[in-house]
């Protein structure tokens, strides 16, 4: 068992480093971000230092699925698991801990080629989240909350996540748009 997981953090690569620092301030209304070493911004949207982290880049997409793990005992099983199912696993080294705002992480790819980083010890924020556009602030119960990863092999990913990754699916997806059958699972 793999304890409770949820996702931490997103790291979008951006081509548009000021229009999303714009988007982020103006249409979200998030504090101004905090300038990590590796040139990567880190927006703050509750209790925890960074949840949203830009990197500059020509992809304009999700480049990493920050998920945050309850401790080191869960890490560990995790990268058993990993192991078990034939997926190479990297150590993240200092540089990248301290962007990412993390005690300790481990990196993997899914089967859709999309980086995961399963981390420990997420830095608090130094200070209340605050907004004029979302006064309440962004509450979940889980993390970040959700994330839409689109893939073109849904049952692959599927079996990655629930077998490999312990998630349990919670609905199911498949209805047909402007002509196009469109299917999907909720972890």
């Amino acid at each position: 068992m793999l304890g409770r997981m949820q996702i931490g953090y997103l790291v979008i690569e951006a081509s548009r480093m000021d229009d999303w620092r714009r988007f982020a301030g103006t249409a979200l209304g998030l504090p101004a971000p905090l300038a990590n070493a590796d040139g990567s911004l880190g927006f703050q949207l509750d209790e925890r230092a960074q949840r949203l982290i830009l990197v500059a880049g020509p992809r304009d997409d999700v480049a990493v699925l920050g998920l945050e793990l309850t401790d080191a005992a869960a890490l560990s099983a995790l990268r058993t698991r990993l192991a078990g199912a034939g997926v190479a696993v990297t150590e993240g080294d200092a540089a990248l801990t301290t962007s990412r705002r993390v005690r300790q992480l481990i990196a993997f790819d899914d089967p859709t080629g999309l980086r995961i980083e399963a981390a420990l010890g997420l830095a608090a924020a130094a200070q209340p989240f605050t907004s004029d556009v979302i006064p309440g602030g962004f509450r979940t119960a889980n993390g970040f909350g959700h994330a839409v990863l689109l893939c073109a092999d849904v049952p692959a990913a599927e079996r990655f996540y629930t077998e490999v990754l312990d998630f349990r699916p919670t609905e199911r997806l498949d209805v047909t748009y402007a002509g196009h059958r469109i299917t999907g699972v909720f972890l």
